[in-house]
């Protein structure tokens, strides 16, 4: 019935919330990019797709992660989840936050996402596109884990309606019924006051 609306609303915000979340993860890391220019480039580091230092490479492991099958990234999710557990480094952390913010995936959790920004060591010294990459998806995560409580409490209240709906439904089904009997019943009484009326009258 209509009660399911705002079920079926709820259902279409979250996946375009997914949608929206996966660009606005990476356009403005595309920006952070021209910062990057500036960065110190001595010591000729690796370009490897699994460097996450500066925010191209944090943008071409999160493009690498996407382009992965969901086995592959199964098993890559639990290597990088165990290499954080063995050495929480900045790095591990960074990779470990990029698959948990992958959308569409079993272990797609931005609330432990979050947790791992906010849980950052306040005075580990990180390069300028690290710390770009926390700045921006702190606030983000946050807004949207705000947004999901607020989605999970209409959803709630939602259920919380359709079930009172329904037992109102039902009790309007069953005075309905009720009414009808009755109806029934003072029917049968005017048929049976009219007979003997009849039969008087004779």
């Amino acid at each position: 019935g209509w009660y399911y609306l705002p079920v079926i609303r709820e259902n279409l915000m979250r996946d375009c919330l997914t949608r929206l979340f996966s660009l606005l993860i990476v356009f403005p890391l595309l920006a952070l990019t021209a910062c990057s220019i500036m960065e110190d480039k001595a010591g000729n580091e690796s370009q490897a797709v699994d460097m996450v230092k500066t925010p191209d490479e944090i943008i071409r492991y999160y493009e690498s992660l996407r382009k992965q099958p969901a086995s592959q990234l199964g098993w890559e999710y639990e290597k990088v989840r165990k290499n954080f557990l063995q050495e929480k480094n900045d790095a591990n952390r960074t990779r470990l936050i990029l698959f948990l913010i992958l959308p569409g995936v079993p272990f797609h959790d931005p609330a432990a996402a979050l947790n791992l920004l906010n849980e950052w060591p306040k005075d580990t010294q990180l390069t300028p596109g690290l710390a770009g990459f926390r700045s921006f998806l702190t606030p983000l995560l946050t807004e949207i884990q705000s947004f999901n409580q607020n989605i999970n409490e209409t959803s709630h209240k939602t259920h919380e309606m359709s079930q009172r709906i329904g037992v109102i439904s039902q009790k309007l089904k069953e005075e309905q019924a009720r009414s009808e009997i009755l109806q029934n019943q003072i029917n049968d009484l005017k048929s049976m006051e009219k007979q003997l009326i009849f039969r008087n009258k004779q």
